[in-house]
């Protein structure tokens, strides 16, 4: 999927997903502010990292969700919603289901009257939190209607944030998402990834089993990025989560009921690895992420507990 600057007042970007990112993960009422623009997983939320030569804590740190209470709104295809931004809420959160088979999509915000920016996640809620990886903005300036037109869109989750770019002015808002094909489509009503169990995007892999992938240059645009997600048992004393096989910058982070609350973002060595204590029961997604724009690797990736 591409993002490409377009004319026009429309923002394009390339490229984009094979995993969203979104996002945003994507998926958002009363939020927090985004960090720096894309540069790397520095720039995400605080979290728990591997060390080398030391086991990764188990605690984790506090949640830090940019929508989580109240969790974003769905939205259809084709049908514009109608919101306000102003004092308490700067930001408003939306989240719409992508079907297989697009062209293109397209996600509109206009009748402003204050400088608002649009921005898109894929795949999580957490996703928007990050600000790196399945993270794409608008950037427009002003009170000019803003376009974001993602190319070959990934089916799945897409996570909307509409939020104040400057000094904190109140405005009306219009948002909407059109596709092509042309298609409208009401809301699913399906619920946000809970706790319970692997959701997709993420594809399942089976505690101690492995899975072969390989992340490509996405050129200009957002990091590449694959989401896995294993479902453990009670009981465990610990797992390990290793990949394996790089020939690039590649890095690992996993999350329970946190965003990012284990990471291995190693720089040498063909390896990157993730060791969690007693882990409580349930699904474990881990996304496997470049580290920086233009890495290409293959990898393996192997779930092994104890």
């Amino acid at each position: 999927m591409d993002l490409r600057t377009g004319i026009d007042g429309v923002k394009r970007r390339s490229p984009a997903l094979a995993g969203l990112a979104l996002a945003v993960v994507l998926l958002l009422g009363a939020c927090g502010s985004p960090g720096p623009e894309a540069g790397g997983p520095e720039e995400g939320p605080a979290a728990v990292e591997q060390q080398p030569g030391k086991p990764t804590p188990t605690s984790a740190p506090a949640s830090n969700l940019i929508c989580e209470n109240p969790p974003p709104q769905e939205i259809g295809v084709g049908t514009p919603v109608s919101a306000e931004i102003g004092d308490p809420r700067w930001e408003r959160c939306y989240w719409v289901e992508l079907p297989e088979g697009l062209s293109s999509a397209t996600f509109h915000l206009d009748g402003l009257s204050a400088n608002l920016d649009l921005s898109i996640g894929y795949g999580y809620v957490e996703v928007l939190q990050y600000v790196f990886g399945e993270f794409w903005s608008s950037r427009e300036s002003g009170t000019t209607p803003e376009a974001l037109v993602v190319e070959n869109p990934a089916p799945g989750p897409y996570y909307i944030k509409v939020g104040t770019a400057g000094p904190k002015d109140p405005s009306a808002f219009s948002l909407s998402v059109t596709t092509e094909p042309a298609m409208t489509a009401g809301v699913t009503g399906a619920p946000l990834p809970g706790h319970e169990v692997c959701e997709p995007p993420a594809q399942e892999i089976a505690l101690d089993g492995s899975v072969q992938g390989e992340l490509t240059d996405r050129g200009d645009g957002p990091h590449s990025r694959d989401y896995y997600c294993v479902q453990l048992p009670e009981n465990l004393s610990s797992v390990t989560i290793d990949l394996s096989g790089l020939t690039s910058f590649l890095e690992i982070f996993v999350r329970h009921d946190q965003p990012a609350q284990w990471m291995d973002r190693g720089r040498q060595g063909d390896t990157r690895t993730v060791t969690i204590e007693d882990p409580a029961p349930g699904p474990y997604y881990i996304d496997v992420a470049a580290a920086v724009t233009g890495t290409s690797s293959p990898y393996t990736l192997t779930v092994s507990g104890q």
